[in-house]
């Protein structure tokens, strides 16, 4: 859902990291806190049913991961089960950041009016392909002939590079 009021323009992030961390990390921690910042500057709502089934997806996923740690390390499964309510409510609240932060990226993409070309499409399968010691072909068979999730993956990450070139520092 697209939120054409947002306020995404003129956040401030501070970069708080001393020197010598990757530039990677400390682009990630930057656009953590700018994600902090937008969330803080709008009121940004998610369906509480949508909410739920994406926590119910990371516990399904968690219980799935405890399943096979216990079949590959023999350790009981019993014994690796936390507390369902504890866990769910943690689920929750990351669900809740991811779809928020999902939400900004799409309002930002639709803002901007930022676009992926056929050209950045080749070119990311071709370095997938490559990273991976893959036939490209075989990549793009994953993807389909209109790329469609590298397209997604593609606009969110010239969003967020959008958003950590436009926070104003401070």
């Amino acid at each position: 859902m697209i939120q054409k009021d947002m306020i995404y323009k003129g956040i401030r992030a501070a970069d708080p990291l001393p020197s010598g961390i990757p530039q990677e990390e400390r682009e990630q921690a930057v656009l953590s806190r700018i994600i902090e910042a937008i969330l803080a500057a709008n009121e940004i709502q998610i369906p509480q049913a949508q909410e739920e089934e994406a926590a119910d997806r990371k516990m399904l996923e968690y219980r799935h991961r405890l399943q096979y740690e216990s079949m590959c390390f023999g350790i009981p499964y019993d014994k690796m089960k936390e507390d369902t309510e504890k866990l769910l409510k943690q689920f929750r609240k990351e669900a809740r950041l991811e779809l928020q932060t999902e939400q900004i990226l799409q309002t930002v993409i639709a803002g901007e009016g930022l676009m992926v070309s056929p050209e950045e499409l080749e070119a990311e399968a071709a370095a997938m392909a490559e990273r991976q010691n893959l036939p490209l072909e075989m990549v793009k068979g994953f993807f389909g002939e209109d790329y469609g999730m590298l397209r997604q993956e593609l606009l969110e990450k010239k969003a967020m590079k959008f958003l950590y070139e436009n926070a104003v520092s401070g």
